[in-house]
């Protein structure tokens, strides 16, 4: 089941100011692809038919949708249900801590109560895989939509700089780049961004725990 986690899954942002959509369209991605695992893996169950349900209600509201808005905000409204309910257990989920998930109204609406309690290895491993994929999604979309426009957009601009410079230090003057980004930050866009973090403790956790994922995934040079 936990194969299916690395089915084509949505592009990768190109620029700071993508972000925010990908990470909805991850989110959405990895809870459907969860869906379809589970749908398949009980063929011919009940537990099968419910998740072909929720399968068909997901098409109804928003793969069949024509209209795109109404189906971008359906998606958003799906990652901040589970945020919301979800969030004070993002840290078990990224442990592999799944014995509390029973009582939790998303994992009931779901339908992923009922196959947990069956305690089925191969269905808790893909409950764990998938729920850590849909709780990153979750922390880049709480985080990117504190973050004001204009700050993204300056943020972007100086990493296309980067980009086309090669990426290396050595290839261009760090110092201009720093500068020509400080002088059109917005101060007004920082002081929101801060209020925004000041104002959301569960969002401060966020960015924190980006921020040390980011800095776990750098690979530190090693001593001569």
């Amino acid at each position: 089941m936990s194969d299916m986690i690395r089915s084509t899954a949505p592009t990768s942002p190109t620029s700071p100011g993508e972000v925010h959509a990908y990470a909805i369209d991850s989110f959405n991605h990895f809870s459907y692809q969860f869906l379809t695992a589970l749908a398949e893996k009980y063929t011919g169950t009940t537990f099968g038919d419910a998740f072909r349900d929720k399968q068909l209600q997901y098409d109804l509201a928003i793969t069949h949708n024509h209209n795109k808005n109404a189906a971008m905000k359906k998606k958003e409204e799906l990652v901040s249900t589970f945020y919301k309910q979800m969030h004070s257990h993002f840290a078990e989920i990224q442990s592999g801590d799944i014995s509390k998930l029973r009582d939790v109204e998303f994992v009931q609406n779901l339908g992923v109560a009922k196959v947990l309690d069956l305690n089925d290895d191969d269905t808790n491993e893909a409950v764990r895989d998938f729920l850590k994929q849909m709780v990153e999604s979750c922390i880049l979309w709480s985080v990117y939509s504190k973050i004001p426009a204009g700050l993204l957009t300056t943020i972007g601009t100086a990493a296309q700089t980067l980009q086309d410079n090669g990426g290396a230090p050595d290839q261009m003057d760090m110092a201009t780049i720093s500068q020509s980004m400080f002088n059109n930050i917005n101060t007004n866009d920082i002081q929101q961004f801060a209020t925004n973090m000041l104002q959301n403790q569960d969002a401060f956790q966020d960015l924190c725990a980006l921020a040390s994922n980011s800095l776990s995934q750098m690979q530190m040079p090693k001593a001569a």
